[in-house]
């Protein structure tokens, strides 16, 4: 709903005179203000021009709130100012240098109840200027230095020291010039916290993030080696509390120079008062070199694995049977085993770090780091929490290390993740009912309670041990499914779709933990489909209807997670690919054939190999023809050759009356007649017959053949002895070769007939047919062999 001018006046009105104007209440009304302010952008700059004059009496009412002696009314101020200078850019210019004033102020009291609020909200302020070439030079330049000051020599509460620490990591990138001179302070403040027992790992996180902004103080060409320097550093202290701890050196750097190490107080010599002081400092440096490798920076440094590797190695070299048993303390090498497990913990945050980092430098290492694993696995088969981060970071390993880690690990992963998703079934038990007797005096039978075939499900792992398991093979699967042998892939497929099964039979309520697990069985299920073995069936069928039915679910995110999952599985059925553009072919242009022509179509799957060549050379040459001009007959009388349309099926014979003939002749030697385009003989003047349609078969059968001979054959006559002999006939004209191979050779549809010139003779003798020449060439093929 947008507001009108007038309403967004009388609403800003409204907020200056019934809320702003009682400093009691103020604090109780700050929600509702705020929510005002926010959703109608009551002082946004569109609207500055008409109202300006309210805009000036909220600017004035907030730096006379500032100014209270109320604490509350004080800490509703600052968060009106935070909120006027985040919607009104003119509003910030003009008062920002009043309200940072006022702010510094607040902050150099030093009262807790006002510095959560204050601090953040003047460091906002001198961000903000950066943009701002006035402000930056006539405010913060001269005021931030004391800002600092106030900072650092603040007594306050340590649960203010994130707050602070977070505030000078803003400013060391923000002006590294102006912070330069507090570095040193500043490092002190943290190596204070690196001391702490029990710190939190806001807090760890807030000096790791830190120490990581030093850089810039630097110059520009100095900015990567400081970052090494400072993370070398952390290193070496962890180093050097190793020594202690373990009471061992490392032999490779004992005549180099000495590690860089942060001054800390000395420690007893007395391991009980030693040792948890130790694993404190270690956990602490760790977790800060961790934070330190994830921060962001902008730019490019190279990370000291070996050093970082050394490290960790060192750490994962003890374990229970380790040397260190000869000759270390008895009392100290058990204390030292109790704290074994945190300590490999530690490392493996650590690894984490390099390898998110590092990234496929840490490649050329992944045997050593599957050694590691899989050793790790087997001595913390009882502890989840080693389980829970053993199996996130091998997770990651396969992830950064590729098809080689996979490969390596695959055998020895895939026994400990079978039997951490097992189920395990026990049976009641059944309770036996002695014999005794009845009130009645009958004997009852001895009988069992209890329903035999309704087995009790136990789970034995955790469902985070689960879940993290579940999470191993689905990496593994699609880094290493591909390549997986046959029995591997179908004991992973197996032993998914039968736990997926045992939990769609489950009939209470499912718990949250519950539904998490089968989601991510469900997403397993989806990578063995997205990344089959080539020598292993596909699960693809069996996915399928599992899919199906996890979509009647009743829980909303396992039904989406199932839907999206057919879809995938739909894909890969059938392939939703763009349309292939074809070019189509055009539309057959008409074909003038002679009225008296018969054309016989004559499929290809038919043709013989003998006839195929001369069809397709006949064909090619009719589709590209060369114009031809036959010769003109000046007599009216022609000579008729043997007609093309006699043909041969089997030993029928169909014959056509010479008047027929006479007039294809006479067509095919009219004067000035060229060669159509495809291939058919139209007589001028004549009406072109429209070619036949696909698939129509002209071509009669036995028994039309024979009705037609019995019906012409006295009518047909010796065309040539005729010819010859009638001495009326003068001037006939003879074809020449080029007319003869277009008679002869081609029919009226574009297709050779392949029928030799032969002079026929029929008499009424059936007997003379022997002497007839039939090519060795079955035209009408074996659809008609058996009519």
């Amino acid at each position: 709903m947008t507001l009108s001018l007038s309403e967004r006046r009388d609403l800003l009105q409204s907020l200056l005179s019934d809320y702003l104007a009682h400093e009691a209440r103020l604090v109780e009304r700050l929600p509702f203000i705020v929510t005002v302010l926010e959703y109608n952008g009551l002082l946004k700059d569109s609207n500055a021009q008409d109202l300006d004059p309210l805009r000036r009496s909220w600017s004035t009412r907030l730096s006379a709130l500032l100014q209270s002696k109320d604490p509350r009314a004080c800490k509703t101020a600052i968060a009106l100012v935070q909120i006027t200078c985040d919607q009104s850019t003119e509003l910030y210019r003009s008062h920002m240098q009043t309200w940072s004033g006022l702010l510094l102020k607040l902050v150099s009291k030093n009262d807790d109840y006002l510095l959560e609020t204050a601090i953040p909200a003047l460091s906002s302020l001198y961000l903000r200027s950066k943009d701002y070439h006035d402000l930056k030079t006539d405010v913060t330049n001269t005021s931030l230095g004391t800002f600092n000051d106030h900072i650092l020599s603040n007594k306050a509460s340590a649960a203010l020291m994130v707050l602070r620490i977070n505030t000078l990591t803003a400013h060391f990138k923000a002006f590294p010039s102006l912070s330069r001179f507090v570095l040193e302070r500043t490092r002190n403040l943290c190596t204070s916290c690196l001391t702490k027992e029990n710190a939190s790992p806001e807090l760890l996180t807030a000096v790791g993030r830190c120490m990581a902004s030093w850089h810039r103080l630097a110059s520009k060409n100095d900015m990567p080696e400081s970052w090494k320097a400072n993370l070398n550093l952390l290193v070496g202290t962890a180093h050097h509390a190793l020594d202690r701890l373990f009471d061992t050196v490392n032999e490779e750097e004992t005549g180099s120079r000495p590690r860089d190490t942060i001054p800390f107080a000395d420690l007893s010599v007395d391991y009980v008062e030693s040792f948890p002081t130790l694993l404190q400092r270690i956990h602490n440096l760790t977790s800060v070199v961790s934070v330190y490798m994830s921060t962001q920076i902008d730019i490019a440094v190279a990370v000291p694995v070996m050093s970082l590797l050394d490290l960790i190695c060192r750490i994962y070299n003890v374990y229970p049977g380790c040397l260190m048993k000869e000759f270390k303390n008895k009392n100290e090498y058990v204390a030292l085993m109790g704290s074994l497990p945190n300590l490999h913990l530690m490392a493996n945050q650590l690894l984490v770090s390099m390898l998110q980092c590092s990234g496929a430098t840490m490649a050329r290492h992944g045997k050593l780091l599957a050694r590691i694993l899989v050793r790790l696995l087997g001595e913390n088969k009882d502890s989840s929490e080693m389980k829970i981060s053993l199996y996130r970071l091998i997770v990651l390993c396969i992830q950064k290390l590729g098809y080689g880690f996979a490969e390596t690990v695959s055998k020895e992963i895939m026994q400990s993740v079978s039997k951490d998703l097992r189920i395990v079934e026990r049976h009641q038990t059944l309770t036996m009912v002695h014999a005794n007797t009845a009130k009645n005096g009958k004997r009852r039978r001895n009988g069992a309670i209890g329903n035999v075939n309704e087995p009790v499900t136990t789970e034995e792992t955790p469902y985070d041990v689960q879940e993290a398991a579940i999470d191993v093979v689905k990496a593994l699967l699609m880094v290493y499914g591909s390549a997986m042998k046959s029995r591997q892939s179908a004991a992973i497929d197996e032993l998914i779709v039968s736990r997926l099964l045992h939990t769609s039979q489950a009939t209470r309520h499912p718990s949250l933990a519950e539904v998490t697990l089968k989601k991510k069985l469900y997403e397993c299920l989806l990578a063995a489909v997205l990344a089959p073995s080539i020598s292993h069936a596909s699960v693809l069928p069996m996915a399928i209807r599992i899919f199906n039915a996890g979509q009647n679910d009743g829980t909303h995110d396992l039904q989406e997670t199932c839907k999206q999952a057919l879809m995938i599985c739909d894909l890969i059925v059938h392939p939703r690919l763009p349309p292939l553009q074809r070019n189509l072919p055009a539309d057959p242009e008409p074909t003038s054939v002679d009225a008296s022509a018969e054309h016989y179509d004559l499929d290809e799957e038919y043709m013989t190999p003998a006839v195929t060549p001369a069809i397709m050379s006949a064909d090619s040459e009719l589709r590209s023809p060369s114009e031809t001009t036959m010769p003109s007959s000046t007599n009216e009388t022609q000579t008729a050759a043997a007609p093309d349309n006699v043909t041969k099926n089997d030993n029928t014979i169909e014959e056509v009356p010479v008047s027929s003939v006479e007039e294809s002749v006479s067509v095919s030697t009219s004067s000035s007649t060229t060669r159509p385009q495809h291939g058919a003989i139209t007589a001028p003047g004549a009406t072109p017959t429209p070619s036949p349609e696909p698939g129509y078969k002209s071509m009669p059968s036995r028994d039309e053949a024979a009705e037609d001979f019995k019906e012409h054959k006295h009518e047909v006559h010796v065309i040539e002895s005729d010819i010859n002999d009638d001495d009326d006939v003068t001037g006939a004209t003879t074809l020449t070769q080029a007319e003869e191979d277009l008679l002869f050779s081609v029919n009226g549809s574009g297709q050779s007939s392949a029928v030799q010139r032969e002079t026929v003779i029929l008499d009424d003798d059936d007997d003379d047919m022997d002497d007839f020449e039939i090519p060795d060439i079955d035209l009408a093929g074996p659809e008609f062999d058996d009519i």
